[in-house]
C-alpha cells in the first residue's frame, strides 16, 4: 500500500479541497474522465501546479518517494512524458477506481508501475463498492457480503472476480461440464412458487408464465395434488433450452380473503403458516409434506425502489431444514412491473431477508413482468441446481 491507506471517499475530498484553491477554477471530474488522457493533463495542470503552500496542506498523505518504477519500460516512459507519473499515488489510484475491471485488467499488462496501481486493494474496494448494487444477480457463492463479514484472506481482487456476474458469464469461463450437463437427460423437477410477490402489483408473473402465451414458455400439462390435495400445477418447458419444470403455486390466502384482511399483517393470516406461540411460525402440516417432496423454491417478492419487500416469517418457515433437505435450491425473483421502474438492487434484497443465514444454494434475480426479462436465465440456474442436488 502507498503512504496512509484512505478509502475512495477520502482521495474525492482531498481533490475538491485542491480544486478549490486552484484559483476558483473548477474542473468537471466526471465529464473529463470520459477522455482518459484530457483527464491527467487536466488533473496534472490544476494540481501540480498549484503553489506549494497549497501543496503543504495534504503533505501527511502524499505517499513514500522511493517508489520503484520499470526504468526500461516504454509505457512508463510515455506516462512520465504526460505528467501522470508526477501526480501523488492517492490521485493516481482515484483515477483508476472510475475504470471497470476488464479496463484494470488490460491496464496491468501495460507496465510495472500500472500493474501495481491496478491491483491495488483501495481500486478494487472502490470498484466492489460502486458496481454490486448494479449486479442483476447474487447467490449464495457470489455474495460479497458474506466475504467482508468473515473477514476473508481474499483480496478485493479475488472477491470482485469470483463474484461479478458480469466475470462469471464471459465465454472464456465456459466450463465443458455446463455442456455435458445439457447432454445428460434428467427429470422434471417440482418446483414451489410463493412469496409475498404473488399478492402485489408484479403479481402478474404467474399469468404471463403460464396463460399469456408468451414464446419462451410452453405449457405441456397438469399434474393433481397429492397431499390432501395441496400441490397440484403445470408442467412447463423452456423453449430456449427445452428444460421442463413442475411448477407448484402456493399463495396465503384466497384473492377476497386477502382484500377482506388487507390491515392485518401478512404472516398473521398466512393460511400456510400457523403460530408457534413465541411470535414464530411454522408451515402447515400439509405444506410441511409438500415442502419433502420438492426439489427447489421460487420466492417472489417486489423490489420496486421504495415499496416494502415484505417480512421473512414465511420465507424462513419454508426453508426449516426440517421441512426439506439443505441442498435444496431457492430462487428469489425480485420482480418490478416494468423496466422503466427505479428498483432495490440484489444486494439490498440479499440484506433484507437475511439470506445470508440460509444454508442452502440460493440466487437472487432481477426480473421485469411486463416482457419477464430475466425469468429465463434465473429458471435455468434453478433447474440445474435442482437436478444436482
Amino acid at each position: 500500500m502507498y503512504g496512509n491507506e484512505m478509502n475512495v471517499n477520502v482521495i474525492k475530498s482531498l481533490i475538491e479541497r485542491r480544486q478549490s484553491n486552484a484559483n476558483g477554477n473548477h474542473i468537471d471530474l466526471a465529464g473529463v474522465f470520459n477522455s482518459s488522457y484530457a483527464y491527467m493533463l487536466k488533473l496534472y495542470h490544476s494540481v501540480i501546479e498549484l503553489d506549494d503552500e497549497n501543496d503543504s496542506d495534504n503533505a501527511n498523505v502524499v505517499p513514500d518517494s522511493d517508489t520503484e518504477h520499470c526504468e526500461d519500460c516504454r509505457s512508463c516512459q510515455r506516462v512520465e512524458e504526460t505528467g501522470f507519473e508526477v501526480l501523488p499515488v492517492y490521485i493516481q489510484l482515484y483515477i483508476f477506481s472510475f475504470l471497470s475491471a476488464w479496463d484494470l485488467a488490460r491496464l496491468s499488462s501495460t507496465c510495472k508501475y500500472w500493474n501495481v496501481l491496478a491491483n491495488d486493494c483501495l481500486v478494487w474496494k472502490s470498484l466492489l463498492e460502486r458496481d454490486m448494487v448494479k449486479w442483476n444477480k447474487v447467490g449464495h457463492r457470489s455474495n460479497p457480503l458474506t466475504y467482508i463479514e468473515v473477514e476473508s484472506d481474499r483480496t478485493y481482487k479475488d472477491i470482485y472476480l469470483r463474484c461479478s456476474p458480469e466475470i462469471k458469464n464471459h465465454p472464456a469461463n465456459f466450463q465443458l461440464t455446463n455442456l455435458l450437463r445439457v447432454l445428460i437427460p434428467r427429470k422434471a423437477p417440482r418446483l414451489v412458487m410463493f412469496g409475498p410477490g404473488l399478492e402485489s402489483n408484479v403479481s402478474g408473473i404467474t399469468r404471463a408464465i403460464m396463460f399469456d402465451g408468451n414464446p419462451q414458455f410452453k405449457i405441456t400439462g397438469m399434474f393433481p395434488g397429492e397431499i390432501d390435495g395441496v400441490g397440484s400445477g403445470f408442467s412447463v418447458t423452456l423453449q430456449d433450452s427445452s428444460k421442463a419444470m413442475k411448477l407448484i403455486t402456493l399463495y396465503s390466502a384466497s384473492k377476497k380473503e386477502r382484500e377482506n384482511h388487507k390491515q392485518v399483517n401478512r404472516a398473521d393470516r398466512n393460511k400456510l403458516l400457523v403460530g408457534t406461540g413465541d411470535h414464530g411460525y411454522e408451515v402447515h402440516d400439509s405444506i410441511r409434506e409438500l415442502c419433502k417432496t420438492v426439489d427447489g423454491f421460487i420466492y417472489v417478492v417486489e423490489s420496486t425502489k421504495g415499496d416494502n419487500l415484505g417480512g421473512t416469517e414465511e420465507l424462513f418457515a419454508m426453508m426449516n431444514e426440517g421441512n426439506t433437505c439443505r441442498r435444496v435450491p431457492l430462487l428469489v425473483l425480485s420482480c418490478v412491473t416494468e423496466t422503466t421502474q427505479e428498483r432495490s438492487p440484489c444486494i439490498e434484497v440479499v440484506q433484507h431477508l437475511d439470506l445470508q443465514k440460509l444454508n442452502r444454494p440460493w440466487l437472487v434475480h432481477d426480473v421485469v413482468v411486463k416482457n419477464l426479462d430475466g425469468v429465463l436465465p434465473a429458471l435455468n440456474w434453478l433447474i440445474e441446481a435442482a437436478q444436482r442436488s
